[in-house]
């Protein structure tokens, strides 16, 4: 393959006025976008300069897809309850040290930058999406995916993408042909680490019907249509997600009892996410049609107007049984917050629901929602006799929508709105009104005993026993940071990382009242004089609580040495969602040794 590096190319040729086929869709993390704002570019540097076009750039071809062997093989794997395929992954070595093509440019700052481009294509594919195994970015440097025509363009891909498991996997675009590019300042062009590792050549789509097998059941429910209404807060915390490049399924976001926004993650066992694949993973977020479509017309079952540019990707694997066909992840980024991305409450007790709600993402379509309106049973994986090995939860039948394959994975809801379950499979569709069964969150809480089968160490790492929590909303009131804090020092203070900071932040359109206060009373105080404070937020802005210790110098009276803790909690008096967060105080101790 050759690999050539052309000439510079002036900001004065910048093509002005310059016409795209389509608009450029580019959806990022907004504190990214502020991140880098002075540095990366805001739309691919073929877009903004004039350079060789398109058909000069080096082209990689993957086998063209034999449908006829896909279709037997996709045959054998859901016999076998495999997670369904989008698309074929081609394992390649590809780097800009072998392949592509090298231009230069001067942007209005005068700085020289690289440009290194590469095309990807499918003869008959239509999808491509893109695992790069090896991807580390210095600053400054963007990653840009895109379409020949800039019709669709992935946000860049920047420094703060990179991860400690040092991939990165796209989300797919339409068509059979894709462009990489990458533009980096030419001083720090050896700092680049790219391998793209996989081509995933797509031959179901995502958004765009392609032949019968993409279509969902006509009578599925949207999520926006009025049936959804009082299921809004669920609705948000279910995804679409594709793993390797080639498996589709559905998950979720959940909370936690700490209610910390950990970004925890649930789907199917059966799925294939694992601690060797996990970074491939990349969860698709509001992907939902727009306009309510009636159940059992044709239209129903054919394509929407859901997008795929809210994403986020990569994900470290914590734990899973195949038992009750569970996996949890942590997830490397979270959602975008004005994205509203919720997480799921949960209900590990082991009594029935007396009727449940699934929310899901049938044959990789836009979000669902169904409904059973009787009591569930607990059984065995595709049994009927209860309790069986109590493994699983049955629904008997659907009242109002169904499950397909992609549904595997999502959540299924109790009266409470609490996750009692994730689809594991079941027969149900439109056309045949049988079961569907859901591995147990009261069977996957202990799992097979240790951290890595079950989900009580990851959802309750302090131990405390809480069986069930509610769904945390990211609307209103947000609280930043959130994870816990660990102080030490001497007796008589002064204590490490005190003060402590909080930023009390409101989305929404109007004020919004909360309370903080400490539970534990140790003796540290609330903006220097109070255990407990009220206050209002108003729209748009926010308002910062800072944790300190006594005037007195800093010691804890009545405290000697020792480890005490402290739990802040933060409620939003509008939603009445709550969030706790710990602070563990070392006294007359360096870290964990205790001192003299």
């Amino acid at each position: 393959m050759s690999h050539t590096r052309n000439t510079f190319f002036n900001i004065s040729n910048k093509l002005c006025g310059l016409v795209f086929a389509a608009s450029i869709a580019m959806v990022g993390n907004s504190a990214l976008a502020q991140v880098f704002e002075e540095t990366v570019p805001t739309k691919p540097t073929a877009a903004a300069f004039e350079m060789p076009t398109i058909k000069e750039v080096e082209k990689v071809d993957v086998t063209k897809l034999n449908m006829a062997d896909i279709a037997n093989e996709d045959l054998i794997r859901a016999a076998r309850g495999e997670a369904p395929r989008y698309a074929i992954p081609n394992p390649v070595n590809i780097s800009p040290t072998t392949s592509g093509n090298w231009e230069n440019v001067i942007d209005q700052a005068g700085a020289l930058r690289s440009v290194w481009r590469l095309r990807v294509g499918c003869e008959n594919a239509v999808s491509m999406n893109l695992g790069f195994t090896n991807y580390h970015l210095p600053r400054g440097a963007a990653l840009y995916i895109y379409t020949p025509d800039f019709a669709h363009v992935i946000r860049p891909f920047t420094e703060a993408d990179n991860a400690d498991h040092g991939q990165l996997w796209t989300p797919p675009l339409p068509g059979n042909e894709i462009v990489i590019e990458l533009t980096v300042e030419r001083d720090l062009e050896r700092e680049v680490q790219l391998t793209l590792g996989y081509i995933n050549a797509g031959y179901l789509n995502f958004s765009e019907i392609v032949n019968v097998l993409d279509k969902s059941g006509s009578c599925n429910v949207d999520v926006i249509c009025s049936q959804g209404d009082g299921w809004r807060d669920e609705i948000s915390t279910v995804a679409a997600i594709s793993t390797g490049g080639s498996l589709f399924c559905s998950g979720f976001m959940v909370n936690n009892v700490r209610q910390d926004l950990a970004p925890y993650f649930m789907t199917a066992y059966h799925c294939g996410v694992t601690a060797s694949n996990a970074a491939s993973l990349v969860a698709f977020w509001n992907y939902e049609n727009t306009t309510c479509r009636t159940p059992g017309s044709s239209a129903s079952s054919g394509t929407g107007d859901g997008v795929l540019t809210k994403f986020t990707t990569g994900a470290t694997f914590k734990a899973g049984s195949s038992a009750s066909d569970f996996t949890l992840v942590r997830l490397s980024s979270s959602p975008n917050s004005a994205w509203y991305v919720n997480f799921a409450g949960w209900n590990a007790s082991s009594g029935e629901s007396t009727s449940q709600c699934g929310i899901h993402h049938p044959n990789v379509q836009e979000k669902r929602i169904s409904f059973d309106n009787n009591a569930s049973t607990t059984t065995s994986y595709l049994g009927t006799t209860s309790p069986g090995d109590a493994t699983h939860l049955r629904v008997g039948q659907w009242e109002i929508g169904t499950t397909e394959g992609g549904s595997s994975g999502s959540p299924i809801f109790n009266q409470l709105h609490q996750v009692v379950g994730q689809l594991h499979g079941g027969s149900a569709s439109c056309t045949s009104v049988t079961s569907d069964y859901y591995g147990r969150i009261s069977v996957s809480w202990l799992g097979g005993g240790t951290a890595a089968t079950q989900l009580k160490t990851w959802l309750d790492p302090d131990n405390t026993g809480t069986l069930s929590v509610n769904t945390l909303s990211t609307k209103g009131l947000t609280v930043t940071p959130s994870t816990a804090v660990t102080h030490s020092g001497p007796v008589g203070g002064p204590f490490s990382s005190l003060p402590y900071t909080y930023t009390l932040s409101n989305s929404t359109a109007v004020a919004v009242n909360y309370r903080v206060a400490l539970t534990n009373k140790i003796g540290l105080l609330i903006n220097g004089g109070t255990s407990d404070l009220t206050g209002s937020v108003s729209a748009g802005s926010s308002y910062n609580v800072i944790l300190t210790c006594p005037s007195d110098g800093g010691s804890l009276p009545g405290n000697s040495a020792g480890v005490y803790t402290e739990d802040i909690v933060f409620t939003d008096l509008g939603t009445n969602v709550a969030r706790t967060i710990r602070h563990t105080v070392e006294i007359g101790q360096t870290g964990f040794t205790v001192g003299p």
